[in-house]
């Protein structure tokens, strides 16, 4: 029974050291460069180990060759694609789609950030654009309209305790 406990402990706390903010805790993420300007966070929720459970914010794309209906996001839960954690670091990774007469646009945000001090998490952003034509007019393999890649920054905010 004892070596259960150990290992349940031992097993709690390795999950908990994957967790990429404390549970029940925000990151406040930005970016602003020639390619975009980001302002999201992402809300991690505490019953259930660290689990990202919502996004908000807004990134306004600056980069050439992006189609316009792509250009202005409201970021949403929705456009998350995917997300994990290994060794600490976070990885996310952000997808909208605008579809009209040349095909499906779609953008893509991924980023991967590295804990630093304070919980504060930097690294990279690696932003494309691209664009896959309509079934029946010939070729349909994507074709890349812009790439991007800079800095990103995310830091803690405390959820305040409702009253």
């Amino acid at each position: 029974m004892r070596i259960w406990k150990a290992f349940s402990l031992g097993a709690g706390l390795f999950a908990a050291s994957l967790t990429p903010a404390l549970a029940g805790d925000r990151l406040s993420c930005a970016a602003d460069d020639a390619a975009l300007s980001a302002a999201f966070e992402l809300q991690f929720n505490d019953q259930e180990g660290g689990r990202l459970e919502h996004i908000h914010g807004k990134i306004d794309i600056r980069q050439a060759n992006v189609p316009d209906a792509l250009r202005h996001l409201e970021l949403t839960s929705q456009m998350l694609s995917q997300y994990w954690t290994d060794d600490h670091t976070l990885k996310i990774r952000f997808l909208n789609r605008a579809y009209g007469d040349l095909g499906m646009d779609a953008v893509e945000i991924a980023a991967v950030l590295q804990p630093g001090d304070a919980n504060h998490y930097r690294g990279q952003y690696r932003l494309t654009a691209f664009r896959v034509p309509p079934a029946g007019r010939g070729d349909t393999t994507p074709q890349i309209l812009a790439t991007a890649t800079a800095t990103i920054a995310c830091s803690p905010r405390q959820l305040a305790l409702a009253n």
